[in-house]
């Protein structure tokens, strides 16, 4: 080999740093960065788009079920909210509130919930005695029927292509609760629930709907279909009984021994058990194979976890168990808090205000301008803690009363409305007198006395 040849050899033996070519500081081609691995690994299939299989899939799989209704559920646990106004009276709220429980108008909320996580959009209609095609005018409202009904986004028609477009009409294409088929619904009447919010292609997509709450776990889900199966089948193949026949080729080659093998087999599977004895010829031979399900149990784990974790659901509350990761301690908990009151609580505030608005024209009348809605807190604390909750709130407000700030009639409508004594008193009837006991007391000790006059 000549001495310019040999130079050429050993420039093209040159080692690569990997490290190098992980980070692609060179010119190199690194698949593991490249955007063709990440356009393998994206579907482009939207399952919000395919209502037979979002419809099964929670009827097959329960805990796909507990991901759709756990978070509403906790939302509106306990009432879920009170109701306060500053124009109604004490007697007006409860009537309000009675009648949002027993016309289960709450309840129909968290069904639109429900379909709106499942199918990725529902409404709300307002039914009256009026056809749905009619507008809904608050003013006739008094006195009259008003109900609600949840009805998920593949019952109904929209005249626009997007549901954000105002001024089309819907088309009520199938529900129990209306014979007609095919009936138009007024668009004051409908209260649309979005589903989860995606990107500006998606939404084109979906129609201005909202996505499914499966699109962003189906992967995960998937692990848990391929566990669950492969798990069934390790079950079927734990005890195999293998039979080792000597004359198993000559068998084979009679014309009966198709029979006879079967006849054999069904013998020995009939004698199988802890206290029969296997007759078999010397020899023929029987063992018996069994498969371990050592490390099955981590695997499990390991993907109810990373479930847990897309659906952003603590483990305890998603399967009954706490385990390492998303599902144990106070931070997960906190989180999952979050998740309810962002996704949950706040966009129902608008469907909330719509029915309470809708019911204070059907009872009252009139416009209560100053509804609010006062969420109850979702931390479950324990008798002691709510104990102390509750001797803080009293320690403040006997504070005020105390520096004259607050009359014995308002301190008493405070701690009624903080559920801390609700009896009604002389103080909450405003019959006592406005100045605290003990500068009462006080004033009386150093009150002038004419004595001339006595």
């Amino acid at each position: 080999m000549t001495k310019k040849k040999k130079i050429k050899a050993q420039n093209n033996l040159v080692a690569s740093n990997a490290m190098e070519m992980a980070l692609s500081l060179a010119n190199s081609f690194n698949p593991s960065l490249s955007s063709v691995n990440a356009w393998d690994n994206v579907t482009y299939e939207l399952l919000s788009l395919q209502p037979m299989i979002m419809t099964y899939l929670p009827k097959t799989y329960g805990i796909l079920d507990k991901i759709i209704r756990i978070p509403v559920d906790d939302a509106y646990k306990n009432g879920g909210f009170d109701i306060e106004s500053d124009t109604l009276e004490e007697e007006e709220i409860k009537e309000l509130e009675d009648d949002l429980r027993e016309k289960g108008d709450i309840e129909k909320l968290k069904e639109c919930d429900y379909w709106a996580r499942q199918f990725g959009g529902a409404v709300l209609v307002a039914v009256t005695p009026e056809n749905l095609d009619r507008p809904l005018i608050k003013e006739r409202l008094k006195d009259t029927k008003l109900e609600f009904i949840a009805i998920d986004r593949w019952r109904l028609n929209y005249s626009k292509n997007d549901v954000r477009i105002p001024g089309g009409f819907w088309t009520l294409t199938q529900h129990n609760a209306l014979s007609d088929y095919g009936v138009k619904i007024h668009p004051s009447r409908v209260f649309i629930k979005h589903g989860k919010v995606d990107s500006f292609l998606i939404m084109q997509q979906v129609q201005g709907w909202g996505v499914s709450v499966f699109e962003s776990i189906i992967q995960d889900i998937s692990l848990f279909f391929k566990g669950r199966n492969s798990f069934f089948e390790l079950i079927d193949e734990a005890k195999v009984d293998v039979i080792k026949l000597a004359t198993l080729k000559e068998a084979l080659g009679s014309g009966v021994g198709d029979r006879t093998l079967r006849k054999l087999l069904d013998l020995i599977a009939d004698n199988l058990n802890y206290k029969s004895k296997l007759l078999m010829s010397a020899d023929d031979d029987y063992i018996q194979k069994q498969v371990s399900f050592s490390g099955v149990a981590d695997i499990l784990k390991e993907i109810r976890v990373m479930i847990a974790g897309s659906s952003s659901i603590p483990v305890n509350k998603l399967w009954g168990e706490g385990v390492t990761g998303f599902g144990s301690g106070e931070d997960s908990l906190e989180n999952y808090n979050s998740q309810i009151e962002n996704e949950i609580r706040t966009p129902d505030w608008q469907a909330l205000k719509w029915i309470l608005d809708l019911r204070c024209w059907q009872l009252f009348g009139r416009e209560v301008d100053d509804l609010e809605i006062i969420w109850k807190n979702l931390r479950v604390l324990s008798a002691i803690d709510e104990q102390n909750i509750h001797d803080h709130i009293l320690a403040n407000a006997l504070q005020l009363f105390d520096r004259q700030l607050l009359t014995p009639q308002e301190l008493m409508e405070y701690l009624k409305k903080q559920q801390i004594f609700i009896h009604d008193t002389k103080a909450i009837k405003g019959e006592l007198e406005d100045m605290p006991l003990q500068q009462q007391q006080q004033f009386d000790e150093n009150k002038t006395v004419d004595i001339v006059k006595e």
